[in-house]
């Protein structure tokens, strides 16, 4: 809670009371935690940082292609980072689209089958904001994984729509 102008007034005039009758003021307390310093506001997610406190195609280790598809009127490519893909785990995905990004206003992934159920699908986060075609998020592995489970890529448009495509985990 945000202390008022009246409460600050107040204690000041009551440490100058305190001052002039020559007692100790008591010792301050922090009404309100710290605020958090600038290169932790955009942690809010468990990997690390490069250097620079960004986010590099293939952060995590060596990148692994998945290929590109087309999903409704865009080209998406989409890697992963090395690593087995487990049941109960997550994998780290970066997804680029071609072309004008303007109507995309949400990418969702999710590994899994196309009906998502038993899934747990991802907002990616654009984490470069000068970059406004490349999408990044953890995927979740269900557990159990289905035995013909892909990555799937969900974008949200404009007006609405939701057009998504598919790509094989294991190339």
């Amino acid at each position: 809670m945000k202390p008022s102008l009246t409460t600050a007034a107040g204690t000041a005039v009551l440490l100058s009371l305190l001052a002039a009758c020559g007692k100790e003021a008591p010792a301050p307390t922090a009404t309100r935690p710290a605020a958090p310093a600038a290169a932790a506001d955009h942690d809010d997610h468990d990997h690390d940082h490069d250097a620079a406190g960004g986010h590099g195609y293939g952060h995590h280790g060596e990148p692994v292609e998945l290929g590109t598809t087309r999903i409704g009127a865009y080209q998406v490519h989409a890697a992963r980072d090395e690593g087995a893909v487990t049941a109960g785990g997550d994998v780290p995905i970066d997804v680029r689209v071609d072309g004008d990004v303007s109507g995309i206003t949400a990418v969702r992934f999710w590994i899994g089958t196309e009906d998502g159920d038993g899934a747990m699908r991802a907002r990616g986060e654009r984490e470069d904001p000068s970059v406004l075609n490349h999408w990044h998020a953890h995927a979740d592995v269900p557990d159990p994984m289905p035995a013909d489970s892909r990555l799937w890529v969900e974008l949200e448009l404009r007006s609405g729509e939701r057009v998504r495509g598919s790509f094989d985990l294991h190339q």
